[in-house]
This record gives C-alpha cells, sequence and structure tokens, in this order.
C-alpha cells in the first residue's frame, strides 16, 4: 500500500459511508483513486470490530447513506427556488425507503407550490414513520429530522393569533375609530 502520508482516513471513511465513489472522493481530497482505495481499505482494516458490525448491520450503513442524501437535499427542498420540487421528491423517496406503507402523503408534498406544504407533508410523513418505527436506529434519525422539520416550520409559518390577540386587536380598532369619531365631533363644534 502505496497510500499518500497526507491522506485523512477518518475523511475519506465518512465520505465512502456516505455514498461517495472512489473518483469523487479522490478528486475532493486531491488524491489518487488509488490512494482513497487504499485508505478505505486500511480504514476499514484498522476498525476490524466496526467492519464487523457494518457488515452484519448493512441496514445501518443504508441508513447512514439515506441521512446523508436527506440532509443534502433537505435545504434544497425548504428554499423554495428552482430544484425544490425535486429535492423534495428526493427526500419523500428517501422516507418512503424506510417505511413505504404510507400513502398519499408524497404526492402532496411533492406536487406543493409553497415551502409550507412540503413542511406539512414532510412533518406528517415523519409522524407515520415515528409511530411505526421498531427500529432503535431508525427512531433517533426520525426524531432528529422530525425536530429538524418542527424547528423550520416554527421558522416560516407564523401561527395564527391567540384568543387574547384578537380581542386586544379588536380592542385597539374601537380606540382608533372612537378617537377618529371624536376628532370628528370636535371638528364640527370648533367650526
Amino acid at each position: 500500500m502505496a497510500e499518500s502520508l497526507d491522506i485523512d482516513r477518518d475523511r475519506v471513511l465518512e465520505l465512502f459511508l456516505a455514498g461517495a465513489s472512489y473518483r469523487s472522493i479522490a478528486k475532493s481530497l486531491k488524491q489518487t483513486e488509488a490512494d482513497v482505495e487504499d485508505a478505505v481499505r486500511s480504514a476499514m482494516g484498522a476498525a476490524t470490530a466496526r467492519r464487523e458490525y457494518l457488515a452484519a448491520n448493512v441496514d445501518a450503513v443504508a441508513l447512514e447513506r439515506r441521512e446523508a442524501l436527506f440532509r443534502s437535499q433537505y435545504p434544497i427542498a425548504l428554499a423554495g427556488g428552482d430544484g425544490s420540487a425535486a429535492a423534495a421528491k428526493v427526500c419523500i423517496a428517501l422516507l418512503e425507503g424506510m417505511r413505504d406503507n404510507v400513502a398519499g402523503v408524497g404526492d402532496v408534498a411533492a406536487s406543493a407550490a409553497s415551502t409550507e406544504a412540503v413542511l406539512l407533508a414532510l412533518r406528517t410523513r415523519l409522524v407515520a414513520e415515528i409511530d411505526a418505527c421498531r427500529d432503535a436506529r431508525k427512531l433517533t434519525s426520525l426524531s432528529r429530522q422530525l425536530l429538524a422539520v418542527l424547528a423550520e416550520i416554527d421558522s416560516k409559518i407564523t401561527p395564527p393569533g391567540s384568543k387574547r390577540d384578537d380581542l386586544k386587536a379588536k380592542r385597539e380598532q374601537r380606540r382608533a375609530a372612537a378617537r377618529g369619531s371624536e376628532s370628528a365631533d370636535s371638528g364640527r363644534a370648533g367650526g
């Protein structure tokens, strides 16, 4: 193994587990594909217990890759610009990969014209996924994704006013109207 001395094996392994090809890893780290392959083999060999764990838990590796892809597409879906509908479709498809028996929500998000509709559809989908989840790893991932969606909903969608806010607004309108009529009455009296 003629591995480059300055290659970051942990970063290479992280990119590899996220689904990047040797070629794309080599390009991003300015290394040769052979060095990247050697680094992956070395990192996997150095962590034999981890490798055995990953081999025994293929679903965990797939989940890590789905999460990485979801994290890359989610901000694009929220942006509401070009490509947001396609990114929303990718996010929905990734969630469907975790569990595909919740029907109808994906179509709403994919055809939605607004960011709010996409967020609400994602929230609905994630809640359904969490309710049906039996795998602790997936549950943790889904919970993180739900918290991110809820935070985004809180920042983007303004909630309707409370009854107290409505009463306060009506009171202000009445006061403003009363001040306006007083001004009109005083104008007539002085003229």
